[in-house]
C-alpha cells in the first residue's frame, strides 16, 4: 500500500515536471530506469559471486543498456572475465570499459576488451539461438581486428561475423582457418 503512494506520487511528480509527455513515455521511462537500475545489479552481484568484492570497480546502467564499468582491476584476464559475464547478462547490449584501468599496466586494454566483448557476444548468441554454435571459434583482436579461428566449413562462420562486426570498437572482422587437426 506504502510503495503504491509512493510510486504515485512519482508518477503525479513526472507529470507535473514533464507535461508535455504522455502516459507511455512516463512508463516507458520509468521502465527503462528500473531495467538499467536491475542490471546494474545483476552485473553487481555477478562481480561479488564471481571475483570477490571489487572495491576498486563501479557499475552503472545507461537506460540503453550499456553497462559502464570504470576502476581498476587486477589483471588483464579479470579485466577481460569482467567484460565476458557482464556482456552474458540479459538486457545488456554493449560494455563500457574506457574507465576500467589494469593495475600496473601503462597501456590501453583495448584489444583485450574487444575480444571479450567479442565472445561474450558469441556466447550471448549461443544462448538465445539454439541453431548457432560458439565451440571451436577462437577469438582474438589486434589493434581492433578480430580474428575468428575455425575450421574451413564451419556452419557458424557468417553469423559468428556478423556478431563479432556489431560489437563498438571492432575496426574489421578477419576469418583464418584452422587445419581440422587443430579444432
Amino acid at each position: 500500500m506504502m510503495k503504491n503512494k509512493i510510486a504515485y506520487a512519482v508518477l503525479v511528480a513526472s507529470l507535473s515536471l514533464f507535461s508535455t509527455q504522455t502516459f507511455a513515455d512516463v512508463g516507458n521511462n520509468a521502465k527503462s530506469e528500473m531495467n538499467a537500475g536491475l542490471t546494474t545489479t545483476q552485473v553487481t552481484a555477478l562481480i561479488v559471486k564471481n571475483h570477490g568484492v571489487l572495491s576498486g570497480v563501479d557499475v552503472s546502467t545507461t537506460k540503453d543498456g550499456v553497462v559502464r564499468l570504470s576502476g581498476r582491476v587486477n589483471s588483464e584476464s579479470e579485466a577481460e572475465q569482467l567484460v565476458e559475464a557482464t556482456a552474458k547478462i540479459d538486457g545488456v547490449k554493449d560494455v563500457d570499459t574506457d574507465k576500467l584501468e589494469v593495475v600496473g599496466s601503462k597501456h590501453p586494454m583495448a584489444d583485450a576488451y574487444l575480444t571479450a566483448k567479442v565472445m561474450g557476444k558469441l556466447i550471448g548468441a549461443a544462448v538465445s539461438d539454439k541453431h548457432f554454435s560458439n565451440n571451436d571459434i577462437h577469438v582474438e583482436t589486434v589493434k581492433k581486428v578480430v580474428y575468428l579461428s575455425m575450421a574451413k566449413g564451419n556452419p557458424n562462420e557468417v553469423y559468428a561475423v556478423k556478431v563479432a562486426e556489431s560489437v563498438d570498437g571492432v575496426k574489421k572482422v578477419k576469418v583464418l582457418y584452422l587445419p581440422t587437426d587443430k579444432v
